[in-house]
C-alpha cells in the first residue's frame, strides 16, 4: 500500500535542494557500535546524517521526544536532546564524503505518516507526514539513498536482509546503492 504524502513539504524540500550543491555532510551514531556493509557504499546508524546545501540544511534523524527517524532543517542536536552523540570520522565515511561537491539534480520520497495521542491513547492531531525514504541525485549521476528501516544480517554473506521501512529502527545510507526495501 503506498502511503499519503503532503505534497507541499515535498515541493519545499525538492525546491530547497534541487540545483544545490553539496558543501559539507556529517553521520552520527548514539550506540559506539554501527554497521558497515561497504566502506564505500552502504552504513547503518542509530543517530543520523546532516547535509548541507549552501544554506540549506538537511537533517534526517533520530528524534528522542517522537522516537521516530524524521527530516529537519534545524539540528540533530535539537532532535536528539540530551542523549550524548558521537560524529564518525572522515576515514569511517569515505564514499558518502566522495559526494561532497555534486550539484543535486532530483529527489524523490517515500512517505509515512504518524499522529500524537494524548495519555489515554486518544488522537490528539491530524496525520503528520515524515519522509522514510529519501532519494537524491546528483547531475554527475552519482546517487545517496536515506531511510529509516529494520533489517536482518544474510548468514549467508553477512550483508542486508529483509529490509523493511521502520521509522522507529535504524538508518540506512547507501552511496550509488539503492536498497531494495518493503
Amino acid at each position: 500500500m503506498e502511503e499519503e504524502i503532503d505534497a507541499a513539504q515535498e515541493e519545499r524540500i525538492r525546491q530547497n535542494l534541487i540545483g544545490r550543491s553539496l558543501d559539507h555532510l556529517e553521520v552520527f551514531i548514539i550506540n559506539e557500535k554501527f554497521f558497515v556493509f561497504d566502506v564505500e557504499k552502504r552504513w547503518v546508524v542509530d543517530a543520523g546524517i546532516g547535509l548541507l546545501f549552501g544554506d540549506t540544511k538537511l537533517i534526517f534523524g533520530w528524534d528522542t521526544a517522537k522516537e521516530l527517524f524524521l527530516y529537519s532543517s534545524e539540528s540533530l542536536k535539537q532532535m536528539l536532546g540530551d542523549i550524548e552523540y558521537f560524529r564518525l570520522n572522515e576515514e569511517e565515511i569515505t564514499g558518502i564524503r566522495e559526494l561532497i561537491g555534486g550539484v543535486v539534480k532530483d529527489v524523490s520520497f517515500k512517505w509515512s505518516w504518524y499522529q500524537e495521542c494524548d495519555e489515554e491513547g486518544e488522537v490528539k492531531s491530524e496525520k503528520i507526514f515524515i519522509p522514510k525514504d529519501i532519494h537524491i541525485t546528483f547531475e554527475n549521476g552519482r546517487t545517496l539513498h536515506l531511510a529509516a528501516m529494520e533489517f536482518a544480517i544474510s548468514a549467508i554473506d553477512q550483508g542486508i536482509t529483509r529490509a523493511r521501512y521502520n521509522s522507529q529502527a535504524n538508518l540506512y545510507i547507501g552511496v550509488d546503492h539503492l536498497l531494495e526495501i518493503i
